[in-house]
């Protein structure tokens, strides 16, 4: 898309489509609504995209750990978890517990890690207990 430079300061043209703009307020930068909105979609799409990646991770580590919930386990090997999906590197939060080791949590579902396991995968109670008191 290629824009004319503008010699007349009355004369504007849409951000979008390039289209001359006959009416409207003097700031107008769209020629219509459809313009407006297909170039703010573009402009934000990078953002949207990432962000529904991050959630979906999110999402899938949580049903992973869930099920591993349910089958009443409270370690599996990293190789396992990395198969059924689960990336180690997506989680909600962390907070140091002793001086070498992070608890990481997917919402309420605490869990610690190494390379080679997960481990003291639990549900926090929640909303009784406060996952992160003020220090």
């Amino acid at each position: 898309m290629s824009y004319k430079i503008n010699d007349n300061p009355f004369e504007r043209h849409c951000l979008q489509c390039g289209d001359e703009i006959h009416y409207g307020r003097a700031d107008k930068k769209f020629c219509s609504s459809g313009c407006r909105h297909a170039y703010w979609n573009g402009r934000n799409k990078d953002y949207r995209t990432y962000h529904l990646r991050v959630l979906n991770a999110i999402d899938k580590n949580y049903r992973i750990l869930d099920r591993i919930l349910k089958m009443d386990l409270e370690s599996v090997d990293m190789m396992t978890l990395v198969q059924l999906g689960f990336r180690p590197d997506v989680y909600t939060a962390s907070r140091r517990i002793r001086k070498h080791h992070q608890e990481y949590f997917i919402f309420e579902i605490r869990f610690q890690m190494s390379e080679s396991k997960v481990y003291g995968i639990r549900r926090a109670p929640y909303p009784e207990e406060k996952l992160f008191s003020p220090s």
